[in-house]
């Protein structure tokens, strides 16, 4: 039901990895300006999010519970590197999100994302679960990780292309 959006979160996946492939872990909580959302939150947000494509369509998360609170909507960003999980682990968890979220979506059922989902900010453009799950995996991934490469492009780093 998903292939398309399945294709691309797959796409995200591995550029997401070559955006931070040569950060270092202490620079990944570093700000180039008041605001910024560093690697850290970002890499950690989209496990979030992922993990509610899992929970949309009624299967657990893979995050831990506390990463809701860290990495949330309503989460406050910090500079301090110790307050964020590792580099490996932040990798490790967006894999086993994307990889659940890809389980849940690729064996979903028309019936099953046909209904309204419970975000209320998102209703009135994306009424559906499939429509909610659709930009989960796709351009809200995708919108992140155009935070992460202004973010590289910030600190120095140089362009991937």
């Amino acid at each position: 039901m998903f292939e398309r959006e399945l294709t691309l979160s797959r796409l995200m996946r591995h550029y997401c990895k070559s955006l931070v492939a040569d950060i270092d872990d202490a620079d990944l909580a570093k700000q180039p300006f008041e605001g910024a959302n560093h690697p850290a939150w970002i890499l950690g947000h989209v496990t979030v999010t992922l993990d509610g494509v899992s929970k949309v369509l009624g299967r657990g998360a893979t995050a831990p519970e506390s990463w809701g609170t860290l990495f949330g909507r309503a989460s406050t960003l910090t500079t301090d590197r110790s307050d964020y999980p590792t580099k490996d682990e932040l990798l490790a968890a967006l894999d086993a999100a994307l990889s659940a979220a890809s389980s849940a979506a690729g064996e979903a059922t028309a019936e099953q994302v046909a209904g309204p989902h419970s975000i209320d900010m998102l209703k009135r453009g994306l009424p559906t679960k499939g429509d909610l799950i659709a930009m989960l995996l796709t351009t809200h991934f995708a919108q992140h990780l155009g935070q992460l490469s202004a973010w590289r492009r910030a600190m120095g780093g140089a362009p991937l292309f």
